[in-house]
């Protein structure tokens, strides 16, 4: 230090009020690094020194798991998991851990801003009036078809909102995207449930509660679906209640973390998962002597020579499947990603049928809707995608409204959707940070973050039992942002007519 600081000459300067500064380091006054809050600006019922504590929502991917965070001073210092929500019974993964760093991230877009041109890093500050009034004007005066609203995958309040939207006004149906949901190869499963159980929904598959697990290909330890739930779920197959240790079969052509945790991991040529998944089903149907249908015609011998498994240890795994009353299989992630996805999905899922598990412990659940869900709404598949790039090429889209996802970067570059943004007339963001796409978009109305909002997310999955997980703020907004759907009511209620009759209720 450039000259002697006693602490009591430090309690001394730090009370005389916020614009007193004091020598913290060798390099003069720490005036520009630090910033005191003063007493008479705390927010309510909060209490020097004293903790309070704020339950909401996660929302750092789509799982929708349960929150309490901890603040101190109207600053959020900790979270932790809230152990009443069934999803994840007072756990959370790193991303949850994480979320306080996205809430004081100093990139984060702090003002609505106009973008001098697309890519331009040259900005123009608006007043949330002026922005208002742009989202207007783009829903009045642009053909209902001509505007698009491209999201993240989270089945949230602002979905359900945008999707009425739609419906009242004749505008495209919100479009959910995320690459996570393209790993996850959730709109691929959910179509395989549609087309075996009559109902498009995600599965549960209750691994905690199971003896033997067969997966084929999802990696569930790392982030498929539900990362909290699965992973507690295989807690509970370690150390299942009937106090035997379960065992874990991992099928996939690529080691992965979930794969390096099983105890037997079975190698295959990549496209051969269902064949696989057949032939098993085949041995087991003849151990266990009852009739399935699903695999009739199939030739165990054959499927050994196309996968590169040896015959002698499908066997072996048909023995151990057909030989537990818990036996579980699970289908998902690359194998669901290929061309023949929905039929790895589907003969996956049939390999249940032997155990008899559907809707009981250890075994397939539908998961049940939540109480504001008529049907599960799932994200676009790729093909999907490409059919929504190339309305936006042919300039079928005028005006595209872009929330929680970020196309640009998430998107494979071949499928031209830089190329094709080139097309839309008006780009609007509401990302809460600068990303790719909000670069390349005319102006970004930034939203607040996740625990400075109000709202609600439903789980798709994950749980046995219907959950609609409620958010609140846990702090004050630290910056000039605003709540897409306020932002989107009030731009309704200007553009009048139809628009505001749809969201009048709101």
């Amino acid at each position: 230090m450039s000259e002697q600081f006693s602490r009591r000459d430090f309690l001394k300067l730090a009370g005389v009020g916020a614009a007193t500064t004091a020598i913290l380091t060798g390099c003069g006054p720490a005036s520009r690094y630090v910033k005191r809050e003063p007493y008479l600006q705390m927010p309510e019922y909060n209490y020097n020194g004293q903790s309070t504590y704020y339950a909401t929502t996660c929302r750092e991917c789509a799982a929708g798991c349960g929150l309490v965070v901890r603040t101190s001073q109207g600053r959020a210092i900790k979270t932790e998991g809230n152990a009443n929500n069934p999803l994840n019974l007072g756990k959370t993964c790193a991303r949850g851990q994480a979320t306080l760093q996205g809430l004081y991230n100093p990139d984060r877009v702090t003002d609505p801003v106009k973008r001098a041109s697309r890519g331009s890093a040259s900005t123009e500050v608006v007043e949330w009036d002026a922005a208002i009034q742009v989202v207007a004007d783009a829903l009045k005066n642009n053909k209902p078809e001509e505007i698009a609203f491209l999201m993240g995958t989270a089945p949230d309040h602002l979905f359900d909102l945008v999707s009425d939207l739609a419906k009242a006004t004749g505008i495209n149906a919100p479009v959910r995207f995320g690459a996570l949901g393209m790993f996850d190869a959730r709109a691929t499963l959910s179509k395989a449930a549609e087309n075996l159980f009559g109902q498009a929904s995600l599965p549960f598959f209750d691994v905690g509660g199971a003896q033997v697990v067969f997966s084929f290909g999802a990696n569930f330890l790392e982030t498929w679906l539900s990362p909290v739930s699965y992973t507690r779920g295989f807690a509970g197959l370690r150390e299942a209640k009937t106090k035997l240790r379960g065992k874990f079969v991992q099928f996939e052509s690529r080691m992965s973390q979930t794969g390096a945790k099983s105890d037997e991991w079975v190698p295959l040529r990549p496209g051969t998962e269902a064949l696989v998944a057949l032939a098993i089903g085949k041995l087991a149907s003849e151990i266990r002597n009852v009739s399935a249908p699903a695999f009739e015609g199939v030739d165990p011998l054959d499927v050994a020579s196309k996968s590169g498994i040896k015959l002698e240890t499908l066997e072996h795994l048909a023995e151990m499947f057909a030989g537990s009353n818990g036996a579980l299989a699970i289908p998902g992630g690359p194998a669901l990603g290929q061309s023949n996805g929905l039929a790895v999905a589907e003969a996956v899922l049939a390999l249940n049928a032997i155990s008899d598990n559907f809707g009981k412990p250890g075994g397939v659940y539908l998961s049940a809707l939540a109480p504001n869900q008529s049907e599960y709404q799932r994200p676009a598949s790729a093909q999907e995608m490409q059919e929504f790039i190339q309305k936006m090429a042919d300039g079928k889209i005028k005006v595209l409204f872009v929330h929680g996802v970020n196309p640009l970067f998430e998107l494979p570059a071949s499928l031209g959707f830089g190329e094709a943004s080139k097309s839309v007339s008006q780009i609007i963001s509401f990302a809460t940070f600068p990303d790719e796409t909000a670069l390349e978009a005319d102006y970004v109305f930034p939203d607040h973050h996740g625990l400075e909002s109000w709202g609600y997310q439903r789980v798709a999955t994950g749980s046995a039992q219907s959950v609609l997980s409620g958010s609140q703020p846990v702090v004050s907004p630290f910056y000039n942002t605003r709540a897409t759907a306020d932002v989107l009511i009030a731009a309704a209620q200007l553009a009048g007519d139809k628009f505001a009759a749809a969201l009048s209720l709101c």
